[in-house]
C-alpha cells in the first residue's frame, strides 16, 4: 500500500500530522477554563483518555479509492470494529471568514469564547487522508471534538462495525451543502431530509 504522505506529494497536497496553527495568538492557551469544557468535563476526559489509547493501541488501514460520482474517496483496508478511532482531521488553522466555511474541506471549531475569533480547520490543500471522507445521509463514522495537550481537535470514530473494502462516510450537516464549492443532485427523499434535518447536541452548549 503505498504511504498517504507519497500520495499527497503526487497530488500536489501537503501532508499533517498535526494541525498548522496560521496565528498561534488566535488559539486559547487553556481551553479547559471555558464554561463549555467545565460543564462538559467529565465526556472531555473519557473522550481524551479514550483517544490516547486508540492512538496507542494503532489506527486502522485505511486507502484512497474511486468514489464513483463523488471522486475520490477513503475506504477500510481491513474490517474495523464500531467505536474505534479512525483518526484526527488536520488542517490549516485559521481565523473563519464569517459563518461560511473558507473551503469545502472546513471543519469550524466547536467553541470559541467573547474574545476569540471564530476558528475553522481547514484541510483542502494541508490535511491528512480524513480529507478524502466523503458526505453520506448513512454515515458509517461520527464526527467529535475534544481536547488533547491544550488545543481542540476534531476527530473521527466508527459509528458501527466496517466492513472491509466500505467506503467511510460522515454526515457533515446541513451546513455542508451551503457552500459554493459543492454541487450535489438529491433525490426528493434526500432534499426532504436535508430541509428537515436537526442538528444533535449531545454535549451541552456554552
Amino acid at each position: 500500500m503505498k504511504p498517504f504522505s507519497k500520495i499527497f506529494e503526487h497530488k500536489g497536497l501537503i501532508w499533517l500530522d498535526e494541525d498548522r496553527i496560521l496565528h498561534p495568538g488566535l488559539i486559547p492557551k487553556c481551553p479547559e477554563r471555558s464554561h463549555y469544557y467545565r460543564r462538559n468535563r467529565l465526556e472531555f476526559e473519557r473522550l481524551n483518555q479514550w483517544y490516547q489509547a486508540e492512538r496507542s493501541a494503532g489506527l486502522p488501514l485505511t486507502e484512497i479509492g474511486e468514489s464513483g460520482a463523488c471522486g475520490e474517496g477513503l475506504f477500510a483496508a481491513e474490517a474495523i470494529q464500531a467505536g474505534r478511532l479512525i483518526g484526527r482531521y488536520t488542517g490549516v488553522v485559521r481565523k473563519a471568514r464569517g459563518r461560511r466555511s473558507s473551503s469545502a474541506y472546513s471543519w469550524h471549531f466547536p467553541v470559541r469564547g467573547r474574545w476569540l475569533s471564530r476558528l475553522e480547520l481547514d484541510g483542502e490543500h494541508e490535511g491528512n487522508n480524513l480529507r478524502f471522507v466523503n458526505h453520506s445521509f448513512q454515515p458509517n463514522l461520527r464526527p467529535d471534538h475534544l481536547v488533547y495537550k491544550g488545543q481542540w481537535i476534531i476527530v473521527f470514530a466508527a459509528d458501527r462495525d466496517i466492513d472491509a473494502g466500505e467506503e467511510l462516510t460522515v454526515d457533515y450537516g446541513p451546513d455542508y451543502w451551503n457552500h459554493p464549492d459543492r454541487e450535489v443532485w438529491l433525490s426528493q427523499e434526500e432534499a426532504e431530509k436535508l430541509l428537515d434535518r436537526k442538528t444533535s447536541k449531545p454535549l451541552r452548549d456554552h
